[in-house]
C-alpha cells in the first residue's frame, strides 16, 4: 500500500478539535470468495499504522474559506491523517479467490458502534472544544457538523507519494523526495465535496506496475541477471458503493464518506535492458562514419604512445645520415676497394686475407661474429658506398 494521506477542509483545526464533529476510521478488508463462499475479515488499523497532524504525516497544507462570495486564500492548516509505511499488500478484485484492500470512512461523531484509535481519542480529549464530548445542535436533530468554520459541507481531499520511474541512473526507483511533490513529497488526487445528508461512495483504483530490468554492471557483457520490481501508480476513480457492507447502512451509522483503495483492471508490464558492449560495438560498425572516427582517433593515440617509448623516428634518422656523412669523410675518396668491420662500433680497415680468416671463423662455429663492409667509389665524385 503506497503512503496515502486525507485532509478535512477545515482551516486551522487541530485534529482533536475536528473530532467533535467526525470520526475518521482506516480498516483493512479481506474478503475471499465473494461469489461462492463469501467471507469477509475486516480489521480497523491501529495507532502502529495510522498517523494525524502535519508533523507526524509530513503534510501541512491548506487555505482559508471565502466568505460572501470571495476568493479563497491561505496560508491555513488543514487537519490530516495518514498511512505510511505499511506492509500491507493490496490484492485482487471482488469475487476473487483473495481480495485485499484498504477503506476509509468519516462517520459522524458518536456514531453506533464506531470507536477511535487510542491515539485519536487521547487527542480529542486534550484539545476537544466539547470536554471530549460530541457537538450537538440545539434542535437536538441528528448531528451534524454546525460551525461557522466549517459549514454544513466539508471538503476532502485525498493525497498520494508514488515513486518516480528513472532507470537510466539505476535498477531502482526513486523515492518521492522532500520537493518532489506538489506540498513536500505529497501529491494531491481527489477533492471530494461531503454532503451530510447524502453519503458519498469512492472506489480509488491505484494501477500495479511491474518492470523487469537487468543488472547495468552486468549488462556491460550479457543480458541478465534481471530484477524484478514492483510498485503503484495512479489510475482514477469512480463513484460506486464497492467494499461496503449492509450493515454499515443500519442503525442510522451510514457514513458522511466511504472510500475503498483496490488494485486497478489497468496493469502496466516493462521491460528495461541496459545495451551490451557486443551491441553497442554493432551499432558503431555498422556506421561507417563511426568506424572512421573511432579509427582516426586510435591511430592518434597510437602514435602518441609510439612516440613516448620509442622515440621520433626521424631524429633518429637525421643522426644516422650525420654518422654515415662523418664516416665517409673519415675515408675520403678511393679508387679501389676497401674493407672494413665493424667491431664494437669502432670502424677498422681490413686486408683481403683478414677477411678471408675472419670468413673462417665465421664458418667454423658463427663465433666471433662482426659486421663486414665494402667500401666503394659510387658514381658521383666523392660518394662512398657501404
Amino acid at each position: 500500500m503506497p503512503p496515502m494521506a486525507l485532509t478535512i477542509e477545515v482551516p486551522n483545526y487541530k485534529e482533536g478539535e475536528l473530532l467533535d464533529y467526525v470520526w475518521p476510521v482506516f480498516s483493512w478488508n479481506d474478503w475471499n470468495n465473494g461469489f461462492t463462499n463469501r467471507t469477509n475479515n475486516i480489521t480497523p488499523l491501529n495507532d502502529n499504522e495510522v498517523g494525524f497532524g502535519y508533523e507526524a504525516c509530513g503534510l501541512k497544507a491548506g487555505y482559508n474559506r471565502a466568505k460572501d462570495g470571495g476568493m479563497d486564500s491561505g496560508p491555513a492548516t488543514w487537519p490530516v491523517f495518514c498511512i505510511l509505511d505499511n506492509e500491507r499488500k493490496l490484492n485482487g478484485r471482488f469475487g476473487d479467490p483473495q481480495y485485499s484492500f484498504l477503506t476509509f470512512q468519516l462517520y459522524r461523531c458518536g456514531s453506533p458502534g464506531v470507536k477511535l484509535t487510542k491515539s485519536l481519542n487521547e487527542t480529542w480529549q486534550r484539545d476537544s472544544k466539547f470536554s471530549g464530548k460530541c457537538a450537538t445542535m440545539d434542535s437536538g436533530e441528528k448531528q451534524k457538523i454546525s460551525n461557522e468554520n466549517i459549514g454544513e459541507k466539508i471538503g476532502m481531499n485525498v493525497w498520494f507519494q508514488f515513486p518516480t520511474e528513472d532507470f537510466s541512473k539505476g535498477n531502482s526507483l526513486i523515492e518521492k523526495k522532500e520537493d518532489a511533490g506538489q506540498v513536500g513529497p505529497w501529491t494531491w488526487w481527489i477533492y471530494e465535496k461531503l454532503d451530510q445528508n447524502t453519503p458519498s461512495f469512492l472506489t480509488i483504483d491505484l494501477r500495479h506496475n511491474t518492470a523487469l530490468i537487468n543488472d547495468p554492471i552486468w549488462s556491460m557483457f550479457h543480458d541478465g541477471p534481471f530484477k524484478m520490481m514492483r510498485w503503484f501508480d495512479w489510475s482514477g476513480f469512480e463513484y460506486t458503493p464497492s467494499g461496503t457492507s449492509s450493515e454499515m447502512f443500519e442503525n442510522g451509522s451510514a457514513p458522511l464518506v466511504s472510500a475503498s483503495f483496490r488494485v486497478s483492471w489497468m496493469r502496466r508490464e516493462v521491460s528495461v535492458v541496459y545495451t551490451t558492449y557486443q551491441e553497442m560495438l554493432s551499432e558503431i560498425s555498422g556506421s561507417w562514419t563511426g568506424s572512421l572516427f573511432i579509427g582516426f582517433w586510435f591511430t592518434v593515440v597510437f602514435e602518441a604512445l609510439r612516440k613516448h617509448k620509442y622515440g621520433d623516428d626521424d631524429e633518429d634518422h637525421e643522426i644516422e645520415d650525420e654518422e654515415s656523412a662523418s664516416m665517409r669523410r673519415s675515408l675520403g675518396p678511393c679508387d679501389k676497394k676497401k674493407l672494413f668491420i665493424m667491431d664494437n662500433f669502432d670502424l677498422k680497415l681490413i686486408t683481403e686475407e683478414e677477411l678471408d680468416a675472419m670468413t673462417d671463423d665465421v664458418d667454423e662455429g658463427r663465433e666471433n661474429r662482426k659486421t663486414v663492409g665494402i667500401v666503394g667509389k659510387g658514381e658521383g665524385d666523392g660518394e662512398v658506398g657501404i
